[in-house]
């Protein structure tokens, strides 16, 4: 039978583990919310400044932070531009792919698709920052990767009303429709977009 002594330290060393377990805990959810406060800063740069602007010192000083936390978090540069990007692509899909799953009809596919193409179009960071990524894929492997994998889940969000074939062209008249917006003071109106958007979908 164990003695007092003996039951004593294992009920110290349950709590040593105990505390060490929350003190990890706590300076994990610190570090990511450094390593977001970073990728949030990157972003902004690349959409004020354009993505050849983005450096550790622009990044830290937009965060308010000092130059060795960016490299403390991430391996390089590069892992640090493409983790803002990834980043980014997770924020937009949470945004808009409830709306999308929550559709039962062509109707509502419609308007749900007009409606995120509305939404990105009036946010200016957004809008950059969607076309920063494009440009950027078109010559770096990892950045491909990223688009490909974004217009996958885009798909998966449809599949439930629409075949991959329809679902990529809704996809060119969302991008289309972004860099048009973007790009030009007089392109296509709402429903012109709306129109495009059914025609799509009624070839289906």
């Amino acid at each position: 039978m164990a003695s007092e002594c003996e039951q004593r330290r294992d009920v110290l060393t349950a709590l040593r583990i105990e505390v060490s377990r929350d003190a990890m805990a706590k300076t994990n959810a610190r570090s990511a919310h450094t390593r977001v406060a970073l990728m949030e800063a990157t972003l902004r740069v690349a959409a004020a400044s354009g993505i050849a602007s983005v450096s550790y010192r622009r990044v830290v000083t937009e965060a308010g932070m000092s130059l060795g936390t960016a490299s403390y978090h991430f391996d390089d540069f590069n892992d640090l531009l493409l983790e803002s990007f990834a980043h980014f692509v997770k924020k937009v899909e949470k945004r808009y792919r409830k709306k999308l799953r929550e559709v039962s009809t062509k109707d509502e596919l419609v308007e749900a698709v007009f409606r995120v193409i509305e939404a990105m179009s009036t946010d200016e960071q957004d809008t950059v920052l969607v076309l920063t990524l494009y440009s950027e894929a078109a010559r770096n492997p990892d950045f491909a990767d990223l688009v490909k994998s974004w217009s996958k889940e885009v798909k998966s969000s449809l599949a439930h009303v629409v075949d991959d074939a329809t679902a990529t062209k809704l996809e060119l008249i969302w991008d289309g429709a972004l860099l048009q917006r973007a790009v030009f003071d007089h392109g296509l109106s709402d429903d012109e977009i709306r129109q495009l958007i059914r025609a799509a979908i009624t070839e289906a």
